[in-house]
């Protein structure tokens, strides 16, 4: 009898729905959703609920509200239900909910029963580097000044006092064109002169 009322409870949240999908994650379950529901649209829930407690009472009202909430979900096409699991609802008792998934997610789609393996992320190696020390070494047994290194490594003459005092670290790109341009060798590098008028 109540489930054929429980088209009828809801009102308010039946605009709701489909907007707090958005603010799910890309998996969630119903109790999640109802958690949401609750906190966005705090006045509409209040009202179904408080239309649903004068027609069934308060323990029934919850659970016809959550009831048609969830209905409203399944019919939804943003979202598809993929598993079960247990959780507990707002007063504490636990209860089997249902999982679900957001179809614009970009995680792939998970069959269900089938576990979601575990992959840790893995942090990139560190950049290679090299001391103040050893770059003004190199830079002194190819007889370069500053300026003529930042001109053959294409970086600026701040950089490369910056690292020889240590103060900054060079990152993979900078790293690449200075050791790029150590390898060189030939003649010394002049800045050119602007043309003289």
């Amino acid at each position: 009898m109540a489930l054929k009322k429980l088209r009828q409870t809801i009102l308010m949240l039946d605009l709701c729905i489909a907007p707090t999908v958005r603010y799910m994650g890309p998996e969630f379950t119903s109790h999640d959703f109802i958690d949401k529901l609750r906190e966005i649209y705090p006045a509409d829930y209040a009202h179904d609920l408080a239309l649903g407690t004068q027609k069934h009472g308060f323990p029934l009202s919850l659970q016809v509200l959550h009831r048609a909430v969830v209905a409203r979900l399944r019919r939804s096409d943003r979202v598809d239900v993929i598993g079960k699991k247990g959780s507990r609802d707002l007063r504490g008792n636990p209860h089997p909910t249902l999982v679900w998934r957001r179809l614009d997610s970009r995680r792939p789609p998970r069959k269900r029963g089938v576990p979601v393996p575990f992959e840790p992320k893995v942090a990139p190696p560190p950049a290679p580097t090299m001391s103040g020390g050893q770059l003004r070494e190199a830079r002194l047994a190819r007889g370069w000044t500053k300026t003529e290194l930042s001109l053959r490594a294409g970086v600026s003459l701040a950089a490369v006092s910056r690292w020889e005092r240590d103060e900054r670290r060079m990152g993979r790109g900078s790293y690449a064109a200075i050791q790029a341009a150590l390898k060189q060798k030939g003649r010394r590098i002049r800045r050119k002169s602007s043309p003289q008028a």
